[in-house]
């Protein structure tokens, strides 16, 4: 993603989703929601990231200007 011509990452505090980690920090959302999906608790034999879980990552994770 970039904002003004410089390249964004994409932050998760880990703490806000109860998940088993400090925070998940990514270039995309793409690789922030399947980072976080790895950490999660539900069924890790799932194909699909629930849309729960997606729509709760996407609503506290934060644009940062680096990882």
């Amino acid at each position: 993603m970039y904002e003004g011509g410089v390249k964004m990452a994409k932050l998760l505090n880990c703490r806000d989703m109860d998940l088993e980690c400090d925070y998940i920090c990514a270039e995309t959302e793409e690789d922030l929601l399947n980072r976080a999906a790895q950490y999660s608790r539900f069924d890790q034999s799932r194909t699909e990231i629930p849309s729960e879980f997606e729509d709760r990552v996407r609503s506290l994770m934060r644009t940062v200007d680096h990882c």
